[in-house]
């Protein structure tokens, strides 16, 4: 580890939370490989961060001969692999490092931050004679006042959610007015709900007779919500959802999963 940590990292200015990310090239030239980018992030607002990565695949090595199937330091250079430190800006150590926390080689760095106080992210390949190019984004997590926002809305009855079949189920959003689905499963155990949209979309997971929800999630940069919960046989769960922008129209579908322990 310390030999990511050792590295010459070049200076790449302050960590922007837009929507649309900090996109990184590790590029290769005359023979010099860019070590990774070290950015600044100093939160106007407190409260818990993430900071994760989406993979490009590397095109580079493609032709070369390397079997793209095989396990090795050259066949990993195929794949753009990630990976991140936390620090706080004055400390003499990282707080955080993740090459993989997230989904398939991407970091995923959470972090409770302090408004005013500088971070900062040094970020890189984990092979360090890959190149390719990756995009690092910011969010913060919603306050339980921000995400109860969208929970007064109209949802209309969506009909019944399913694990069968692979496509799940659409959603079509023509007004402001969300959908409620309802879930009950055969057997007890944790079950996934996930989204597939190219619009923001939000959803509430809650169990019939509930008082108020018990899980929120929504698409942010990504677009799609990602809710696991732990369901009871025989007990009908609802899930609410729409888009977070209640003036956009659309469709997107629902998937349901139940997650293997």
């Amino acid at each position: 580890m310390d030999s990511y940590y050792n590295r010459e990292f070049v200076d790449g200015g302050e960590l922007s939370m837009d929507e649309a990310g900090n996109v990184i090239n590790i590029e290769d030239t005359d023979g010099e490989i860019t070590p990774g980018y070290v950015f600044s992030f100093t939160p106007e607002q407190s409260g818990t961060y993430t900071i994760y990565s989406q993979i490009s695949v590397d095109t580079s090595a493609i032709g070369s001969g390397i079997d793209p199937t095989a396990i090795g330091t050259d066949a990993a250079s195929l794949v753009v692999d990630p990976m991140a430190f936390l620090e706080v800006e004055g400390d003499t150590t990282w707080k955080v490092f993740d090459d993989n926390g997230g989904t398939l080689t991407n970091f995923k760095i959470t972090f409770e931050c302090e408004e005013g106080v500088t971070y900062i992210i040094k970020t890189g390949l984990t092979n360090p004679e890959a190149t390719g190019t990756y995009t690092v984004y910011v969010s913060r997590e919603k306050t339980h006042e921000e995400q109860s926002a969208n929970y007064s809305r109209t949802f209309v009855d969506g009909g019944a959610l399913s694990t069968e079949g692979l496509t799940g189920t659409k959603v079509e959003i023509t007004d402001e007015n969300g959908y409620d689905f309802t879930f009950t499963p055969a057997s007890s155990g944790k079950y996934r709900f996930t989204s597939v949209s190219t619009k923001q979309a939000f959803a509430y997971l809650e169990a019939e007779g509930a008082e108020t929800w018990a899980e929120y999630s929504e698409g942010e940069t990504l677009n799609n919500f990602s809710i696991e919960y732990d369901c009871e046989a025989g007990v009908t769960y609802h899930l609410k959802t729409g888009f977070v922008d209640d003036t956009q129209t659309g469709n997107y579908r629902i998937l349901v999963t139940a997650v293997n322990s």
